[in-house]
């Protein structure tokens, strides 16, 4: 972990990368507490590496998985994550030339969470 995290400035779990997640969702083994491990994981991650450290720790941080608004129990609150990791994984990330838009739409979301924590987001690309 450690290696990547020196070389891309963070670095995901092999337990929490996208596809493991969709798996997971698939094949109905998906836990209500892999969300939140997902996020504590990420965060640990974060410090790897010191000097991407202040742009990648506590992006997260203002994300309540208990939070009601999400369901009225852990079980509930699962299932509305996995619908939206579905829904996200169903989405057609090109543009109407067939151009891959997936850089464009993260970059744009991670600038939307660090500006909703405070924190500047440094290195974000904008679309031509």
């Amino acid at each position: 972990m450690e290696d990547i995290s020196k070389s891309l400035g963070y670095a995901i779990a092999p337990q929490f990368t996208w596809a493991t997640i969709m798996e997971k969702i698939n094949d109905e083994h998906i836990k209500p507490s892999d969300y939140q491990d997902m996020l504590d994981a990420f965060e640990r991650n974060a410090s790897l590496n010191p000097q991407a450290s202040a742009d990648f720790r506590g992006v997260f941080s203002n994300i309540h998985l208990n939070d009601s608004q999400l369901g009225n129990s852990t079980a509930a609150r699962a299932r509305v994550l996995s619908d939206v990791v579905k829904m996200i994984n169903d989405f057609d990330f090109r543009d109407e030339t067939g151009r891959d838009i997936l850089g464009t739409v993260y970059e744009y979301l991670i600038a939307e969470f660090a500006a909703n924590t405070g924190k500047k987001s440094r290195g974000v690309l904008h679309a031509p």
